[in-house]
């Protein structure tokens, strides 16, 4: 009897190892939803990353003063040359005017040099860059109608003047120490060159206020 039973318990050993061979234990799944990768709580990361969003609500930036009285605010800057052909966007007159405006701070600069009674080469200077504004002025408007403007043939004559003056004043002070005491040498002594210059002075100080009335 105790054959027989041993005989029975060998034979559902037998059967029952491949079934258990074949089982594998994975363990409890870490949660009810099979796609949870972690059991926890998650924490709250939301605040951290609210300055990416957009912010929903509008500031004002500036804020208007509708009582504002017109003598208080900034007033337009009208002489500066951006503002004319930018803003106010004006006809090609404004540009002969800025252009002007450059021969008369020149100009300025040469009556001061005649009065203080400046280098020759302080003075040939200045008349020089006057003397290239000038052919500017006519190279940008001598076909257009501001060349008959009384100031356009103003600046014209003058820089001719001008140049006949800074000439005289370089030939003199290479040629007068040699002829002094001949009847050529007068053009070249200090009273003419004085008195030429004096006549130049006349001649700026009647064109300034010319150039100064353009509108």
């Amino acid at each position: 009897m105790k054959k027989l039973v041993a005989v029975f318990i060998v034979i559902g050993l037998v059967i029952g190892l491949p079934s258990l061979a074949k089982k594998k234990d994975y363990g409890e799944p870490l949660s009810q939803n099979n796609n949870s990768g972690y059991a926890g709580k998650l924490p709250d990361i939301q605040a951290e990353f609210d300055y990416l969003r957009p912010s929903t609500s509008s500031k004002d930036l500036i804020r208007v003063d509708e009582n504002a009285k017109i003598e208080e605010l900034i007033p337009a800057p009208r002489k500066e040359k951006m503002y004319i052909d930018i803003i106010k966007k004006k006809d090609k007159t404004s540009n002969y005017i800025h252009d002007v405006n450059d021969i008369i701070t020149i100009l300025e600069k040469i009556k001061v040099s005649i009065i203080q009674g400046a280098k020759t080469q302080v003075f040939n200077a200045q008349v020089s860059y006057f003397i290239d504004l000038a052919y500017y002025l006519q190279r940008e408007y001598g076909e257009k109608s501001e060349s008959s403007y009384v100031s356009y043939s103003k600046i014209m004559e003058l820089s001719n003047q001008a140049y006949s003056v800074a000439t005289l004043r370089r030939e003199a002070q290479y040629y007068g120490k040699y002829l002094s005491y001949s009847e050529e040498g007068y053009i070249y002594s200090p009273e003419y060159v004085n008195e030429q210059l004096q006549y130049l002075l006349d001649a700026i100080n009647q064109t300034i206020p010319i150039l100064k009335d353009i509108e």
